[in-house]
């Protein structure tokens, strides 16, 4: 996803969000400050599907091949040392015929895609992940 796609997903992003209630305009913000904040920070691109995340007040990206286990387990393939997030929280992996995938990994305070709790989506560029207090974005080139 380069750029000129990021700035096409903020400015949909910015549309949507006049017609929303209240709890979805506040996740909708707080993408389009994250995704603002990689901008700024000079990254104009990823390669390859990528968790975007805020820990410690530091945006980071996170590119994966196939699978990524994320958690506060010391050795979660993507370690977030954050309140509410279990030591396995929830893994995205590409499965064909399905696409990126992601699965909740028996959390104790669960997953959620764009507001919805799941224990399994399908995700798309730009859907946002909750889990415990750290919201990440899923992004592919």
């Amino acid at each position: 996803m380069d750029r000129k796609n990021i700035d096409l997903l903020l400015s949909q992003t910015k549309t949507f969000l006049l017609g929303q209630s209240v709890p979805r305009v506040d996740l909708l913000m707080k993408q389009i400050r994250l995704l603002d904040r990689f901008l700024k920070e000079g990254r104009a691109s990823v390669s390859g599907p990528s968790l975007l995340y805020e820990s410690d007040g530091e945006v980071h990206c996170r590119t994966f091949e196939k699978k990524i286990v994320v958690g506060r387990k010391k050795d979660a393939e993507l370690f977030v040392d954050a309140p509410g997030l279990s030591r396995s929280h929830f893994s995205v992996e590409s499965i064909e015929g399905e696409g990126v995938v992601l699965i909740d990994l028996a959390s104790k305070n669960k997953t959620f895609v764009n507001d919805e709790m799941v224990d399994r989506a399908v995700l798309v560029p730009g859907d946002v992940i909750n889990a415990g207090d750290v919201l990440f974005i899923y992004l592919e080139d």
